[in-house]
């Protein structure tokens, strides 16, 4: 199931006279979708990156009569099915930067496209004991931010990789992040919960991460209408001010610089399944998917 959310605040003079002067339409309110269908019983697809109308790529685990593959690329007109680093491998997420330079993750490693060849960053076997292959982001290959269970983080800068302290032993789940224009900053955040221990919200501005908020499980398992609840399972923002957070008591829109400021939009008839994950374009036009 894949839903559409437009939020807008009517309360503000002067929207009440006229609502369109303070919240632009979104981008569309009429979906027709496609529905392709990949693989056997018990395939999945993790992932995708959008790099035009006629170039999607796909990752995850297809299962099909003729064998195993973990990607599939839309060309406009049909899907080729792909084996990545090798076929049998799950895949967990998908970067796209070019044509020649693409980053897939496995459950515990990234692997680089240059072009040529697929390579594996065995973390491991570089000192480095860390399982970091749920999900990632970055602003190039010379600055990207992997993250996985356990509170583990990986930053890569174009020649090394190196594990920096998280503040929790949490598992992962999300991250995503922006560039200040003023300062130049780039501010990241990561969302991620264990069961039965707690959900957490960890921010970086300029290579410091601080967990940002924290719940136990006691406290975010029952909804409380005065803090973010549920454990948090995908962030996105696209300005300063907001992060974007969704758990299964609600959408939360969270002020960017007080965690406990935030609005929650809680209908749950909009999701009757488990979300795995949101993005969006802006504040009116958000995506989110499970």
């Amino acid at each position: 199931v894949i839903l559409a959310f437009d939020e807008c605040e009517e309360q503000s003079s002067p929207c009440i006279d006229n609502f369109s002067l303070c919240c632009p339409d979104s981008t569309g309110h009429e979906f027709n979708w496609e529905v392709d269908t990949f693989g056997n019983y018990g395939s999945r697809l993790y992932d995708v990156a959008i790099v035009g109308e006629n170039n999607f790529w796909v990752v995850g685990d297809i299962i099909t009569d003729d064998g195993e593959y973990n990607a599939a690329h839309w060309d406009g007109e049909n899907w080729e099915l792909m084996g990545i680093y090798s076929n049998t491998l799950d895949l967990f997420g998908i970067n796209y930067f070019s044509e020649n330079d693409i980053w897939v993750t496995s459950h515990c490693f990234p692997y680089h496209w240059e072009g040529e060849t697929w390579t594996q960053y065995h973390l491991n076997n570089m000192g480095l004991d860390v399982c970091v292959g749920l999900e990632m982001w970055g602003t190039s290959s010379s600055n990207m931010y992997f993250v996985g269970i356990n509170g583990a983080i990986v930053h890569y800068d174009g020649e090394n990789f190196t594990q920096m302290e998280s503040g929790t032993d949490v598992d992962l789940k999300d991250i995503y992040g922006i560039v200040d224009d003023e300062s130049g900053d780039i501010i990241v955040y990561v969302c991620g919960f264990t069961q039965l221990d707690e959900t957490v919200i960890l921010k970086n501005i300029s290579g410091n991460w601080s967990v940002w908020f924290q719940n136990p499980y006691e406290k975010y398992v029952n909804l409380n209408l005065n803090k973010i609840s549920g454990p948090i399972i995908s962030i996105w923002l696209n300005e300063l001010n907001y992060l974007w957070a969704i758990t299964y008591w609600g959408l939360y829109k969270i002020n960017g610089n007080n965690s406990n400021k935030f609005d929650r939009f809680p209908d749950q008839n909009a999701w009757g399944g488990y979300i795995n994950k949101i993005r969006g374009v802006n504040s009116t036009d958000i995506i989110f998917a499970g």
